[in-house]
């Protein structure tokens, strides 16, 4: 699949998205951002240190499930997500910063987007099917290179709306819809 079909993709689901979903996109990165830096405040723990948490058990978990059980896992530290990243998690709760446990292609970034960089895009399962227009199973895998396409569909999509709105909401806005439907 080309650059130029998935951008186009992206534009065709943008542009369907009512205003309703464009603002509830707009918003939900610094929503979380508040959301995740009050338990933060509630446990004594530093900004990046609680949003690198929420990054790492992130994968394949679902929103609710995150919001309903990050709060469990600062006081357990357990979390229905994979092992391994619950033991990124416990890592960075035990003090090593995120950037040094974050490597993976999508928890690095959502770490970013939800600390306010808006110039890069989260490529979740979610984000990947809108952009490919069908649902893409847990364990299918992507290239590298189809991958990298992806992201730049994102970018160029998001720079083609008027009025320009970043990459990172753009991405947003997309997962939204998807997840409506």
């Amino acid at each position: 699949m080309s650059i130029l079909h998935l951008k186009s993709n992206l534009l065709l689901l943008f542009q369907e998205c009512s205003e309703k979903i464009k603002q509830e996109g707009k918003l939900w990165y610094p929503a979380a951002q508040v959301y995740f830096c009050d338990l933060a405040k509630k446990y004594n723990l530093r900004e990046d240190t609680i949003l690198g948490i929420v990054a790492a058990l992130s994968p394949f978990v679902s929103w609710q499930t995150q919001l309903k059980q990050t709060e469990t896992f600062l006081l357990t530290q357990n979390f229905p997500g994979f092992k391994s990243n619950i033991l990124a998690a416990r890592r960075i709760l035990n003090g090593v910063p995120p950037g040094f446990v974050l490597k993976g292609q999508k928890v690095s970034v959502f770490f970013a987007n939800l600390m306010g960089n808006t110039s890069h895009v989260t490529l979740d399962r979610h984000a990947i099917s809108a952009a490919v227009g069908r649902k893409i199973g847990q364990h299918e895998k992507l290239s590298r290179t189809m991958f990298n396409q992806i992201r730049t569909a994102y970018m160029e999509a998001a720079d083609m709306v008027k009025p320009q709105i970043n990459v990172r909401d753009f991405q947003a806005i997309i997962w939204n819809w998807w997840k409506s439907k």
